[in-house]
């Protein structure tokens, strides 16, 4: 990724594909983010944070941005200046969720074609019964993370109208599960019913 920085006369791509285990390389993703900010339309970034690639089959979209997972204190992506994308999706497989708000958190008015925010979730995130003490379960601190994406979310909704897309590679039959622990994390959106869950 770094030596497609150095290429001559600027960069101007449309589609970004990419397939990374170090987190330290979302630094080079977030700059080219910002390179190709007036043509990029489509950016795949897949990421296994057990140290293996582990790209999974995901529907793409035109205009879309598909982000990977990333721990505290990370390169943050700055979405600000790619003001083309429609759909911003976040793949991740931790609890760390400060990253996902910090991007949302760049998006300006001048995003005006973004229709559809999506956050596929880790598994083991929405696999609590009914019942169980998810908040207790994940901890204080990535509760607090999550309360602060639950309100950010509400935020996007109420000046945007953008519903955010909530949950994970599951099987139907664990829908109620999934459920439940997405009303844990994300207590004031689900209560307002503007989470589509899939």
């Amino acid at each position: 990724m770094r030596q497609l920085l150095d290429l001559p006369n600027g960069l101007h791509f449309r589609k970004l594909m990419f397939s990374w285990t170090l987190k330290e390389d979302l630094r080079w993703v977030a700059e080219l983010v910002e390179e190709c900010r007036h043509t990029l339309e489509f950016l795949h970034v897949a990421c296994d944070s057990r140290g293996t690639s582990n790209v999974h089959p995901i529907r793409i979209h035109v205009n879309s941005l598909l982000l990977p997972a990333v721990g505290s204190g990370s390169a943050s992506i700055d979405l600000s200046r790619a003001t083309r994308l429609k759909n911003a999706a976040f793949r991740y497989d931790s609890q760390d969720v400060n990253w996902i708000t910090g991007a949302l958190q760049t998006i300006t008015p001048q995003h005006r074609d973004l229709q559809q925010i999506s956050i596929c979730l880790p598994c083991r995130l929405t696999s609590f019964t009914v019942g169980t003490d998810v908040r207790q379960t994940v901890g204080e601190a990535i509760t607090r993370q999550w309360l602060d994406l639950d309100r950010f979310l509400v935020q996007l909704w109420e000046s945007r109208s953008i519903r955010p897309r909530v949950g994970c590679l599951r099987l139907a039959e664990e829908r109620q599960n999934v459920e439940y622990s997405i009303g844990c994390l994300l207590p004031e959106a689900m209560e307002r019913g503007i989470v589509d869950l899939f």
